[in-house]
């Protein structure tokens, strides 16, 4: 498999794991029809959004075959697609609620969810470069020598 197929199956199946935390924080964390949110229950939210990108990022990565270059790839579609189900997760439990200002709270809700999976994926690719393998090092031995090295493929 090509390493941006590789790259965007791992990131979508990560995604998934991101978005059911996300979900599960946008829907049974926040409550809809309230007009303010406490400092605990915002950071609760964010924790778990940030615990499901970790995680998301992480099970990508080891699906993508611990691979350096598929990091970023990997973090970027984890954060679209966390934040996709998340979001779509709130708007529409706000929508069943008839909550009023509901497309104004999916759209900041939305906003900040780009934000903090952007920051945690990114940070959590960040931290998992050095123990990434290099593209050239087939055999896990830590040398791209030329046992490793494969002719391109068209």
């Amino acid at each position: 498999m090509s390493p941006n197929l590789s790259a965007l199956v791992s990131g979508l199946l990560g995604g998934l794991v991101a978005g059911v935390f996300c979900a599960w924080a946008t829907t049974q964390v926040l409550p809809v029809g309230t007009t303010g949110y406490s400092t605990r229950v915002v950071g609760l939210a964010v924790a778990l959004a940030v615990l499901g990108a970790v995680i998301g990022v992480l099970v990508g990565w080891l699906v993508a075959g611990r691979r350096a270059l598929s990091l970023g790839r990997i973090a970027a579609v984890v954060t679209v697609v966390g934040t996709s189900v998340g979001g779509t997760a709130w708007a529409r439990r706000a929508i069943a609620e008839q909550a009023d200002g509901h497309l104004v709270g999916t759209i900041l809700l939305v906003g900040g969810l780009v934000i903090v999976l952007a920051l945690a994926a990114g940070f959590t690719a960040a931290m998992l470069g050095p123990a990434s393998l290099d593209d050239g090092d087939a055999d896990g031995d830590g040398d791209a020598d030329a046992d490793d090295r494969q002719e391109p493929q068209l």
